[in-house]
């Protein structure tokens, strides 16, 4: 819930999530004049306000800045209308305190302080959770708090080392602690990996099957002819040798079923966990069950606390052990997952799964075509063509892509790239 206050012309709206509280400040025309930007702090037990450091100087007062350097906002002040504290814990309460400054550099005139306190959602009330990973975008604040040296490969696998967990931000705890709840032999617990090589998950799941709960593992094993010579694909023997390195071969309670029979990438980035044989809660994201996945790429893990998401998943997961060819798969996910209504979703959560025969990328670019005032996409590999038009029609909304690289149809990258409110 947003939480307003305000004061001498100045408004301020923080918007809290579970480890990110968003300020947003707007002035009245009379209070932007001589305006230079905004000291934020933070209100301590004791009454002090620790005033947060910024990296950027008026250079009225230093002209010679050094790498690292950080200086008080109360001086050096934040010029921007908009700011986020992403260091935020969850389920805390936290006291914010701003204060306009103006006048000039050399002879700085303070307003008079605007207070507001907001408490962050908690990461395990409700049915969702959502935890999203700092992985590479904050590289500088990580240089500056390690000094530039990312975890050995000896770190990585320590969820406990300082990095990792810096890092995860949360997201490696919440999923070692979804496969905790599987403890005894009345859960069970279903994975769907395509990149399946990260020791401490791999260790969990063991050490879940330990307990007497039972775990199967649907994973990325197939094989690729390459000169008239079958081996495995890089995915897949990254996958067998971390599986040999866990033991989970011979783990008590564990069934690893290899996925074989597919004809592109078998994606897949789920847990069912079930309790006395019912599914009553789903981990789900875009994290692949990597290194990479936890501290590099950015990425988010969604658990779901809902008893019919959890059985669509189930049932998805049922068809996919059975390691079916794509031609096989594709009328199986249909029936499990149909296309949704054009009219609109249904309340409450919707899957969909894929492989499909068609109709989704349709389905996508007609929400698209329903765009009033904006729409905000990321895409890591490129823009099918059908939302790629969408993207390019003129029409007056604002329409944000953010991509790794540019798409493989240059035509419509060109197309897409001409339209001046896309970014």
């Amino acid at each position: 819930m947003a939480i307003r206050a305000e004061g001498d012309g100045v408004t301020v709206r923080a918007i809290p999530g579970t480890r990110s509280v968003l300020l947003a400040m707007d002035a009245e025309p009379a209070a932007r004049s001589g305006l230079l930007g905004f000291a934020i702090g933070k209100r301590q037990a004791s009454g002090e306000v620790d005033w947060l450091r910024g990296f950027k100087f008026f250079e009225a007062l230093d002209d010679d800045p050094q790498p690292g350097e950080r200086r008080s906002t109360f001086d050096h002040p934040i010029q921007s209308f908009l700011w986020g504290d992403y260091a935020a814990a969850p389920d805390s309460r936290i006291t914010y305190v701003l204060r306009a400054l103006r006048g000039s550099p050399q002879a700085l005139e303070r307003d008079p302080e605007i207070e507001l306190t907001v408490r962050t959602a908690s990461e395990e009330a409700g049915e969702q959770s959502v935890y999203f990973n700092r992985g590479a975008v904050p590289s500088q604040a990580f240089a500056d708090r390690f000094g530039n040296v990312g975890p050995s490969d000896d770190e990585k696998v320590d969820p406990g080392n300082e990095k990792v967990i810096w890092l995860s931000r949360g997201l490696l705890e919440a999923a070692l602690g979804f496969i905790a709840q599987a403890n005894g032999p009345r859960f069970e617990l279903r994975v769907a990996a395509y990149e399946f090589h990260y020791a401490p998950i791999l260790q969990a799941l063991r050490a879940a099957g330990g307990t007497g709960a039972r775990v199967r593992i649907s994973f990325d094993g197939g094989d690729q002819k390459r000169d008239g010579t079958i081996t495995p694909t890089s995915t897949s023997r990254a996958n067998l040798e971390a599986i040999a390195e866990a033991g989970l071969e011979t783990a008590a309670n564990v069934e690893l079923l290899p996925r074989t029979l597919y004809s592109s990438i078998p994606h897949n980035k789920f847990m069912v966990l079930l309790d006395d044989g019912r599914p009553i809660q789903v981990w789900t994201g875009s994290t692949n069950l990597t290194p990479s996945g936890f501290l590099g790429q950015s990425n988010v893990g969604h658990l779901v606390r809902r008893q019919d998401t959890a059985e669509s998943f189930n049932r998805y997961w049922e068809a996919l052990a059975r390691d079916p060819g794509t031609r096989q798969f594709k009328p199986q996910i249909m029936e499990i997952s149909p296309s949704p209504p054009d009219a609109g979703l249904p309340e409450g959560i919707t899957t969909v799964f894929s492989p499909r025969r068609s109709g989704m990328m349709e389905w996508y670019a007609a929400r698209l075509g329903e765009a009033e005032s904006s729409v905000m996409f990321t895409a890591a590999f490129g823009v099918a063509p059908q939302l790629a038009a969408k993207f390019a029609e003129d029409r007056d909304f604002l329409r944000f892509v953010l991509m790794e690289r540019k798409d493989r149809n240059p035509e419509e990258q060109a197309q897409l790239e001409s339209d001046r409110d896309t970014v």
